[in-house]
């Protein structure tokens, strides 16, 4: 069995996707989007809470979300500064 060609199509798919997560990203509305995320999953604050240790857990699910999207999207890092400086902003 020759798994080479299976391989090629799921990297292919996975470029496919990251490049859709790109273009949506790179648009006004995804930008701002993205500012929204920064906001409100925990990339502008820390995500402890001394009180709770669930919703510190909870509060690094949504960040990982973010942190994922960043991964997919490749952002440099003057424009990842960018959008943390609009974010505090805000």
């Amino acid at each position: 069995m020759n798994i080479l060609p299976k391989a090629r199509e799921q990297a292919k798919q996975q470029l496919e996707v990251a490049q859709r997560y790109k273009r949506l990203f790179e648009s006004d509305d995804g930008e701002a989007v993205l500012h929204d995320l920064f906001r409100n999953f925990f990339m502008m604050r820390h995500t402890y809470n001394s009180k709770n240790r669930d919703e510190i857990l909870v509060n690094e699910g949504s960040r990982s979300v973010v942190l994922y999207l960043l991964s997919k999207i490749k952002i440099d890092e003057k424009k990842l500064m960018e959008i943390i400086s609009q974010a505090n902003d805000r």
